[in-house]
C-alpha cells in the first residue's frame, strides 16, 4: 500500500476506535458473537460501552457508522488487517497524540488537492531515500523543531 493513502488508513482508524469489534468484524454474524464471546470481561465492557454510546447517537450518526461498516465489510484481509494495525497504533497514542492526530487530519482535509498532490510529491521523494538519509533528515527535523519550542 502506498504512504499517500495514510489519511485514509488513519481515518478509518479512527472509526475502528470508535466501534471496536468492527477491526475484528467477520462476514459472518456467528463469527462476530463468537469474536464477542472470545473477548476479556474488560473488552466485553467496552464493547458494551461502545454499545450504549452507539445506541444514544442520533440517527444521522447512526446512519453514518452503519453506512462505513458495510463499506468495510467489502475490504480484502490484507486491507481489514491494516485497519487492525492502525487501531493498535491509534489505541497506543496518547490522548494528546490522538488529538494531534485529528488536528493533522482536518488540516489535510483542508487542504486543495494541488497542495495534497505536492505533499504526495514530497513524500515519495522522502521514500526513496535510504533508511540512513532518512533518519538524518527526521533527526533534523526534530532538532529543529526543539529549537523552535524552546524560544
Amino acid at each position: 500500500m502506498k504512504r499517500r493513502n495514510f489519511m485514509k488508513w488513519a481515518l478509518l482508524a479512527v472509526v475502528a476506535a470508535q466501534l471496536p469489534l468492527l477491526a475484528m468484524a467477520d462476514d459472518t454474524r456467528g463469527a462476530s458473537v463468537a469474536g464477542f464471546d472470545a473477548l476479556s470481561e474488560a473488552q466485553k465492557a467496552e464493547v458494551k460501552k461502545n454499545y450504549e454510546r452507539f445506541q444514544a447517537m442520533s440517527p444521522e450518526r447512526k446512519k453514518q457508522l452503519e453506512d462505513t461498516f458495510a463499506r468495510m465489510q467489502q475490504l480484502t484481509p490484507e486491507q481489514k488487517r491494516k485497519i487492525q494495525e492502525n487501531y493498535k497504533y491509534w489505541k497506543a497514542l496518547s490522548p494528546q497524540e490522538q488529538e494531534d492526530v485529528r488536528k493533522k487530519m482536518a488540516a489535510w482535509q483542508g487542504l486543495s488537492e494541488t497542495e495534497k498532490q505536492k505533499m504526495r510529491g514530497r513524500l515519495e521523494e522522502f521514500n526513496k531515500l535510504s533508511s540512513e538519509d532518512k533518519s538524518k533528515l527526521l533527526d533534523s527535523m526534530r532538532e529543529k523543531k526543539g529549537a523552535e519550542q524552546a524560544r
